[in-house]
């Protein structure tokens, strides 16, 4: 039964030349019986190989030297020493680990802007506006449009600003953190907290509020990230952090309730569909407004201009939306609103 051995040695590629010896992969003897006899007879291997300095060195079964007398010889034959040979099923190994560790750096690569781009658009597309009235949960987390200001009060405003105002989204929980936070944490990331700015539930059940900003820089990578914040209370102790893939990093302990107000807030896309009156000022008896409205993911807004004449009427009307004008100068206006757009 014949036994096989291989040692190998780990050598750098600047150091290929400076081994002094390689250990062969050689055949250890086997022993065969032939003609009936009794008698074994050892099956000896020699191979030539070359050291650093150039020379051939001979090795055989049995250690550095050739067979010994008497024994069968089986030679080895190579246009490549072992060394050579050693060393270029090494490179082969390194071009696999080469090619494999290239990949794993490109798929690293594109992650990270994926993530970072996803970042980017997420805040791009959200923004919060805390809400002063009771919202029944009912009307929570459904898509709709919202306008302002509030139906029956009375307003003034200047020429350029809404006079009524309409955007898509949703009616949210929030928070709304009173104090700033930035640290470091593992893997490199740059947490942060926006001291007065609210971050808001995407869901009802969801104990998870998500901000309109970045939160998280990674040097290494130069990307940044949205992590929701999640908020936690024990013995009347608040603690919010960072909530990455189900943990908890960047915590801020030891909080208060004074430390966090807890709002409705409504969480609008400016992607979306969004319709608005705007006030362009008086000239006589004329009063003109400009009528802005877009559908969603127009890019282009679409712009009408409507005038009215108040001595036929101070209940001015378009698209269903009527408001009641008060007081109109060329600069300033005074009204209520009594309907919104259809």
């Amino acid at each position: 039964m014949g036994i096989a051995v291989l040692l190998m040695l780990s050598v750098k590629r600047k150091m290929k030349r400076l081994l002094l010896l390689l250990i062969i992969s050689l055949s250890v003897s086997s022993f065969l019986v032939a003609n009936n006899a009794n008698t074994a007879e050892a099956v000896c291997t020699e191979v030539t190989v070359k050291d650093e300095n150039g020379n051939d060195r001979i090795f055989s079964t049995f250690g550095e030297g050739r067979c010994p007398p008497g024994s069968k010889t089986s030679f080895g034959s190579s246009s490549k020493s072992d060394l050579d040979r050693s060393l270029d099923k090494l490179n082969e190994i390194n071009a696999i680990y080469d090619a494999a560790f290239k990949a794993m750096r490109a798929f690293t690569e594109s992650w990270n802007n994926l993530i970072d781009a996803k970042a980017r658009k997420q805040v791009a597309s959200t923004e919060i506006k805390t809400i002063s009235y009771e919202v029944p949960n009912i009307d929570k987390y459904v898509l709709r449009m919202n306008f302002e200001p509030t139906i029956g009060e009375e307003f003034s405003l200047d020429s350029g600003d809404n006079v009524i105002s309409g955007s898509t989204g949703y009616f949210s929980d929030c928070v709304i953190p009173h104090f700033s936070f930035e640290g470091k944490r593992m893997g490199g990331h740059l947490m942060s907290i926006k001291k007065d700015v609210p971050a808001c539930k995407k869901a009802s059940k969801n104990e998870i509020y998500t901000p309109p900003y970045l939160n998280s820089y990674t040097k290494n990578t130069d990307t940044v990230a949205v992590y929701d914040y999640k908020i936690k209370i024990k013995r009347n102790k608040y603690q919010i952090c960072h909530h990455m893939m189900g943990f908890c990093q960047g915590s801020v302990k030891n909080l208060s309730e004074d430390d966090f107000s807890f709002v409705t807030g409504f969480v609008s896309n400016p992607f979306l569909s969004q319709k608005q009156l705007i006030y362009i000022g008086r000239y006589a008896n004329l009063i003109s407004f400009m009528y802005r409205y877009r559908e969603d993911y127009q890019l282009n807004s679409k712009v009408d201009k409507v005038d009215f004449d108040l001595i036929k009427s101070n209940i001015l009307e378009h698209e269903g939306a009527k408001i009641e004008v008060i007081n109109a100068t060329e600069s300033e206006l005074t009204f209520k609103v009594l309907s919104y757009f259809e």
